[in-house]
């Protein structure tokens, strides 16, 4: 772990704004295992909102309040990240992915990005499914 990343949570870290358009959601061709054994196509934009959905929790921001830049940001690149990911693991298996499989990815990048408080957010929903 880098200095930087663990004097400075990566929500407290300045991240310059992005400029030009956001950057697409590379989502890999593949298919996913859902919980109940059916298969849905892959869907890295449910990733990324899932990660939104966790940061805005614990920053407690209402429905209607704006993600800030800098945290949007943050979230694109780790979503980026967890998709990269599936894409790859998802090349090298015979078997479909399975959601649990994504959803421990997820934590995994939120916990090296040091957002020990989002990651746990973040599993809640699991306990509901």
């Amino acid at each position: 772990m880098s200095a930087l990343s663990s004097a400075y949570p990566l929500s407290a870290r300045p991240v310059p704004p992005p400029t030009g358009p956001a950057p697409e959601l590379v989502t890999p061709g593949t298919r996913l295992q859902k919980r109940d054994g059916s298969f849905a196509p892959f869907d890295g934009e449910r990733i990324r909102a899932a990660i939104e959905k966790a940061f805005r929790a614990d920053l407690n921001l209402t429905v209607d309040a704006p993600t800030p830049a800098e945290i949007a940001a943050s979230i694109t690149l780790m979503a980026n990240a967890v998709v990269q990911w599936c894409a790859t693991e998802g090349e090298t298996r015979e078997i479909p992915l399975h959601v649990e499989q994504v959803q421990d990815q997820v934590e995994r990048v939120l916990m090296a990005g040091g957002e020990h408080r989002v990651a746990p957010l973040r599993s809640v929903p699991r306990t509901a499914c």
